[in-house]
């Protein structure tokens, strides 16, 4: 079936040093991405978010999950519990 899958990522102390944020909303056929290079910023944000939401075609036994990559930078930035993640069956 058809199925709605949606993440929000909450970042806190951005490192604008690093290449790039980066949200995968994988699952067993394909993977979602969304991208981010805070290298344009002028300062460390204090607060940030990535989201992805699409549909996404899902048999019985498949996967989803999300995956957050940081490219380089310092070991600072951090993913807060309002992070999110949903989905369901459309059709």
């Amino acid at each position: 079936g058809k199925y709605f899958l949606s993440a929000l990522v909450y970042f806190n102390a951005v490192d604008t040093a690093s290449d790039y944020l980066q949200i995968n909303l994988q699952t067993s056929n394909r993977s979602h991405y969304a991208i981010f290079d805070p290298g344009g910023l002028s300062s460390d944000p204090a607060y940030w978010s990535l989201g992805y939401a699409g549909l996404s075609e899902m048999d019985a036994g498949d996967t989803a999950y999300v995956q957050i990559q940081v490219g380089s930078g310092t070991a600072q930035t951090d993913i807060t519990a309002s992070t999110e993640f949903s989905g369901y069956l459309v059709c």
